[in-house]
């Protein structure tokens, strides 16, 4: 089944999630030593049992963001029973908190920033690799882009988001281009 053209956006998230050919590839975690997290059966079973698990990160996310429900619905239609990776689930919260913003829509910000801090806080790895890249790089990236640009929800961060927050911002001062940052961490 072909797909539609995705946006540039997206089919950068797609790439950095599944690879150019669809495969798995190791998911950078740019916070706590850039270390590489690899999403395994055995990294499912020495989880905590407290954490949030990746099951439980896109139910939390539409609870807090009832409005996301048609865009999340849209995301599963486009995808079909194709594997869609969690970093392009997450970006759909992340389009969806910009576009409010946007739009003057704040009343699920509250939540849905609870939500992202509990990610952030979590014991598994991997969640709180989509909380900082997939969410907090997501809405710096895609906000970049409109008028009002982002740092304008630095106000409904938690104390974790914040650092993370301000984690990425580093990490992306002086970077004109994912290319850049792909450089700049090989070294090249």
């Amino acid at each position: 089944m072909l797909k539609p053209e995705s946006s540039p956006v997206s089919r950068v998230r797609e790439i950095r999630t599944h690879g150019l050919k669809g495969g798995p590839v190791p998911l950078l975690a740019r916070t706590q030593q850039r270390h590489r997290i690899y999403q395994s059966a055995a990294a499912a079973e020495q989880r905590p049992l407290d954490a949030m698990t990746n099951d439980q990160i896109v139910p939390k996310l539409l609870q807090a963001c009832p409005e996301a429900k048609d865009a999340w619905e849209q995301h599963l239609s486009f995808w079909g029973g194709e594997e869609r990776g969690l970093f392009n689930d997450v970006a759909v919260f992340a389009d969806h908190i910009v576009e409010g913003f946007t739009v003057g829509d704040t009343v699920e910000f509250e939540a849905f920033f609870l939500v992202l801090e509990e990610m952030i806080e979590s014991k598994d790895e991997t969640v709180r690799a989509l909380g900082v890249i997939g969410l907090i790089e997501g809405i710096q990236n895609i906000a970049s882009h409109q008028a009002h640009g982002y740092s304008v929800f630095v106000p409904w961060l938690g104390p974790r988001s914040k650092e993370a927050w301000a984690e990425v911002e580093k990490m992306w001062s002086g970077v004109g281009s994912l290319a850049d940052m792909i450089r700049r961490e090989r070294g090249v």
